[in-house]
């Protein structure tokens, strides 16, 4: 599977969580207390770059066994595997992860998503050594060493399974399954040298076989074939069980460098975007990467606005735009910031003033009848909370340009809204009204007879919903034309209502706020 290129969008921004898999989850296997094969815990490291923040991974289950290079067979099992442990779900077709967390300030929930780890070429190791691996992944932050008595590394009297290790019956196990460690190149080791306990003897994957008698030495396992004078053939194991307070069997275990040498930056909102597209024929690789950081940059800002909701605002918008629009995708994506602006403004912002209607209904029912404003709303995308509805609208008010808000007004009066139906301390609705009041008067002073309320409001419409609004020219030519066929006389007007948008601005507006309106609104809905 061709790698993708990861969108600076998905990294390193304040505000936006990442997925990263649980510390807690890497000590259950460690102790053994979730039945899983090393197959199914090397997927889930495999799919932490793509696991978004609903937990959704945005890989389809083809994608998954291609990273991790097994058959299908034995894809099948694993992932039975992981669905009957409950570290995976699925839910509508698509698989969700129950071990990855979204923590970011504290190290010790997660664990780093190490490039070594995560990007399908998971160490093979077998079940022993995959637990101890864990173990030592899960107890200790990046480079700090794991500082442990091989005592509390195997199942005896000296410890308790809350303390220690328990599934390996014996130090000669633990050894083994240590050395097995080292040739994979996972962990490095130090113990205390033979002449001087307080210097350290470093065993790795180069060193490993000539210290390996070290090694059993220190933790006092002696084959006779290691023993001067003694048959080969006769094997002799000792086991101490010395207190652990004596700290002779002490071990320093250590992540190996090829382990946290780098980690892989998260994937997820690009896999998404790639997958949708090419449900339409389509690749991410076709299209500039300012184009695709800008849609990832679309999303994340949904998601900030009105978390879940915002995603399915943001996925229903994509999937919309490429199943209508795809025939001129390449010219959007010739146009500077052309496609994030046409996603933005025919099917973002589209989605959000439907949701934002019927949340002013339902606020405006309940301050009529003296109730108490809803906490909660239903939308076709889910549910949000009263704090969700006002950041939504704040996300609106910033991103929609004057077009859209002059719709947004009628809409809401078709509904039988008017800005006093709406508590005045929900000031978020204010710019809706009061910049279409702008647009109304500057509209009403171009006609020296005047202008009926609903003569105004539809030429106001008319003009929004042609986007001429920002259009200078096409704005005073469609005034003037309309004057002339009603046989008024037009004042030419140089200003537009408001200032044309920038490319690429995200369809914001900057009005002149010294101006005041409220008089103007009282002269209309007389």
């Amino acid at each position: 599977m061709v790698a993708l290129t990861t969108s600076p969008f998905e990294t390193d921004i304040p505000d936006i969580i990442y997925a990263r898999i649980s510390r807690s989850f890497v000590s259950s296997m460690s102790k053994n207390e979730i039945s899983i094969t090393p197959t199914a815990f090397s997927m889930m490291f495999a799919i932490s770059p793509y696991v978004d923040v609903d937990r959704e991974i945005k890989l389809h289950k083809y994608q998954i066994k291609q990273l991790l290079r097994i058959s299908q067979s034995s894809f099948n099992h694993t992932l039975q595997v992981a669905k009957n442990a409950g570290i995976i779900e699925e839910k509508r077709g698509k698989l969700f992860s129950n071990v990855h967390t979204f923590e970011k300030s504290n190290k010790l929930t997660f664990i780093p998503n190490y490039e070594r780890l995560v990007d399908g070429n998971f160490p093979k190791l077998g079940r022993w050594a995959t637990r101890l691996f864990s173990y030592v992944l899960s107890s200790r932050i990046e480079n700090a060493p794991l500082r442990v008595n091989i005592e509390n590394l195997y199942d005896n009297t000296l410890h308790t399974a809350e303390n220690g290790l328990v599934y390996m019956k014996s130090a000669k196990n633990v050894v083994a399954t240590l050395i097995e460690c080292l040739k994979a190149d996972v962990i490095e080791l130090k113990i205390p040298s033979r002449d001087d306990n307080k210097k350290l003897v470093s065993i790795n994957k180069l060193n490993v076989e000539e210290h390996t008698a070290l090694l059993e030495e220190h933790v006092e396992i002696m084959n006779s074939s290691s023993l001067e004078g003694d048959s080969p053939s006769k094997k002799k194991v000792r086991t101490s069980m010395r207190k652990v307070e004596n700290d002779t069997h002490i071990l320093y275990i250590y992540l190996a460098k090829s382990v946290t040498a780098k980690t892989m930056n998260v994937k997820a909102s690009h896999t998404e975007i790639d997958n949708i597209l090419k449900e339409n024929a389509y690749e991410s690789s076709f299209l500039k990467s300012n184009t695709v950081n800008g849609i990832i940059g679309i999303k994340n800002d949904l998601f900030k606005a009105a978390n879940l909701v915002g995603l399915a605002i943001y996925k229903k918008s994509l999937i919309d735009y490429c199943k209508e629009k795809m025939p001129i995708i390449d010219v959007h994506d010739s146009q500077e910031f052309a496609l994030q602006d046409h996603l933005m403004n025919y099917y973002v912002l589209v989605s959000i003033r439907k949701i934002l209607l019927k949340a002013a209904e339902d606020i405006s029912s309940a301050s009529k009848a003296g109730m108490d404003l809803p906490n909660t709303f239903k939308t076709a995308f889910g549910s949000l909370t009263f704090i969700e509805v006002k950041k939504l609208l704040e996300y609106y008010n910033t991103k929609s340009s004057i077009n859209h808000k002059v719709v947004f007004e009628k809409e809401l009066l078709d509904l039988g809204i008017n800005q006093n139906d709406l508590p005045s301390e929900e000031t978020g609705w204010n710019p809706i009204f009061d910049e279409t009041s702008h647009v109304h008067l500057s509209i009403l002073s171009h006609f020296e007879q005047g202008l009926t309320r609903p003569e105004l409001r539809d030429i106001a419409f008319e003009l929004a919903e042609r986007t001429l609004l920002v259009q200078k020219e096409k704005y005073e030519k469609y005034l003037k034309d309309l004057a002339s066929k009603r046989s008024a006389s037009v004042k030419v007007e140089n200003q537009l209502p408001y200032v044309e948008t920038p490319k690429g601005a995200g369809n914001r507006v900057d009005y002149d706020k010294k101006y005041h309106f409220n008089m103007f609104r009282e002269i209309l809905e007389q």
